[in-house]
């Protein structure tokens, strides 16, 4: 299996992912699913390595978005349950890029680069197209990896500051750039790092209290390395490793149901 294959994704397993049991509230009166794209909160999911693509939504063709409620991958459930409970219209779309894997990492790097420009432009554009709309980002494990590196601080292909300002909530999965120091962090004690690297503590600093990134102690795409920038590209490898890695989406687990609390929390 080459370095990059471990980041592949493929079908939920596990009983690691039933973690909580926290029920959702009760969808209130006046929550509504939307499939108008300037909805009070636009929330884009970035899928995973290998995840399915979605279609294209030709009412958007000035985004790098994909249609209504296509092209989330593993993550999509989030965003659903969002939109059920939320007392705001809420419209989701997956991020148009590749989340391609290759020999040699490659594919991979090719792949998180043009997704984070993909989400420069989305962002960017959201913020002139639907300028009353909050939106929140939702990313998994190489969809995690892009958002940090579009949002970081030492980013050259940051959404300008308006798109920035308008960004309620941000939430990563299994981040394979995972920095256990960082404040936002949502699993505290854990001692190891990403599997690709390390960002620095702080890069991510402007949105510390519009951040939660979920980690399991097992996963090792977020716990795959023992020194702070180093990296472990066969940390996935193994079959118990990546049925952990794929396993926060179930009903009812801690990350899932905690996820859409903070997000309904912070768009109101």
């Amino acid at each position: 299996m080459t370095p990059i294959t471990i980041l592949r994704n493929g079908a939920l397993t596990g009983a690691a992912a039933i973690l909580g049991v926290t029920m959702l509230a009760a969808p209130p009166s006046q929550a509504a699913a939307s499939s108008s794209l300037c909805s009070n909160v636009i929330t884009v999911v970035v899928r995973g390595s290998d995840e399915a693509a979605g279609t294209t939504n030709t009412a958007t063709t000035n985004t790098a978005l994909y249609a209504y409620r296509t092209g989330m991958g593993r993550p999509g459930p989030v965003a659903g349950d969002l939109q059920t409970v939320s007392k705001k219209t809420v419209y989701i779309a997956g991020l148009k890029y590749n989340a391609a894997i290759g020999m040699a990492g490659l594919a991979y790097n090719n792949s998180r680069h043009g997704g984070v420009v993909n989400l420069q432009k989305s962002l960017n554009y959201l913020a002139t197209k639907c300028p009353s709309s909050k939106t929140v980002l939702i990313g998994f494990s190489q969809g995690a990896h892009v958002i940090g590196d579009a949002l970081s601080a030492s980013s050259g292909v940051r959404p300008n500051a308006t798109a920035r300002g308008k960004i309620a909530a941000v939430v990563f999965y299994g981040d394979p750039m995972y920095n256990p120091t960082e404040p936002f962090v949502a699993t505290k004690g854990l001692k190891k790092f990403g599997m690709l690297g390390t960002r620095a503590t702080g890069d991510l600093k402007a949105f510390e209290g519009r951040l939660r990134s979920y980690c399991f102690a097992g996963d090792p795409a977020c716990q795959g390395s023992t020194k702070r920038g180093g990296q472990n590209l066969t940390a996935l490898n193994n079959a118990a490793g990546l049925a952990i890695h794929r396993s926060y989406f179930t009903a009812r687990s801690t990350p899932r149901v905690g996820a859409v609390n903070f997000i309904a929390g912070k768009t109101g």
